[in-house]
């Protein structure tokens, strides 16, 4: 409720409701309404500022403000008893999100991208990729995306101020590339128990990891490997690496384990 002042020897119970905040877009407007109750009818109103202000003199003034502003409402009675009360229309300046991610992906990997909001104001974030992503998780303010298949494609984040229509939005263009083929040298055709050495050609290829299925990494340089293949049923070995920093790309090589061959010495005791 508004603050009453009262005249002398007058006692009223003038009071008045607006609503405390209200967002626009830039270029729009708003209603100031007010309810009025109490005192003596009838009443006499005049909200300030003036400029860009519609019907200033009634409980459903237009406002169209350029920036936020404080609006006064003034309100008398009959008995000449006041309330003065205040609304804040806030004003969205247009602005552009900030998109922060990869723009150079590989196929068939996943990169999280992150929304920033420079307005001030709580917004909703949505998030639009075409047919060569797929959207598999939303955060409030973070997306991951799987990315399908190699061409360019795009991302689209639409900022749109809560309580309102006022919706902005920032795209990314994406470039995806297939991952580099990697080359795995090394003995596929194996005996048990004994050691073999693997490694890649592909120097571009960091953050090499190595992982053996049936086998036991016995040393490990980074670009090579000596697995102690032991007997069993599945076996096979795996590297992946980085050929960029969102690009993971991985091979894999089935091993074959043989058990060694038992020899017979046959002789005249």
């Amino acid at each position: 409720n508004g603050r009453i002042l009262h005249l002398k020897g007058v006692v009223s119970n003038l009071s008045t409701a607006l609503k405390r905040e209200l967002i626009i877009c830039q270029g729009d407007s708003t209603i100031l309404s007010a309810e009025i109750s109490g005192g003596a009818t009838p009443y006499r109103l005049k909200w300030s500022p003036a400029l860009n202000l519609i019907n200033e003199n009634d409980n459903n003034a237009i406002a169209y403000p350029t920036k936020s502003t404080t609006y006064y409402l003034t309100a008398t009675d009959n008995s000449h008893c006041t309330v003065i009360d205040s609304t804040r229309v806030l004003v969205v300046k247009p602005f552009t999100p900030n998109l922060i991610g990869s723009k150079n992906v590989c196929s068939g990997n996943t990169v999280t991208y992150t929304a920033e909001n420079p307005s001030g104001f709580a917004v909703d974030n949505s998030w639009k990729v075409d047919e060569k992503g797929e959207i598999l998780t939303v955060t409030n303010n973070t997306v991951t995306v799987l990315w399908r298949r190699p061409g360019n494609s795009r991302l689209v984040l639409s900022q749109r101020v809560q309580g309102t229509n006022c919706d902005y939005s920032k795209e990314i263009m994406v470039s995806i590339t297939d991952p580099p083929l990697l080359n795995l040298v090394g003995e596929t055709t194996v005996c048990a128990d004994k050691v073999y050495k693997y490694y890649t050609s592909n120097n571009s290829i960091s953050m090499k990891m190595w992982n053996a299925t049936g086998g036991d990494i016995v040393e490990n340089t980074g670009d090579t490997v000596s697995v102690q293949w032991s007997q069993g049923h599945e076996h096979y070995l795996t590297m992946s690496g980085y050929y960029t920093e969102e690009c993971r790309t991985t091979k894999t090589l089935d091993i074959r384990v043989e058990e060694a061959p038992v020899f017979n010495l046959v002789g005249i005791l």
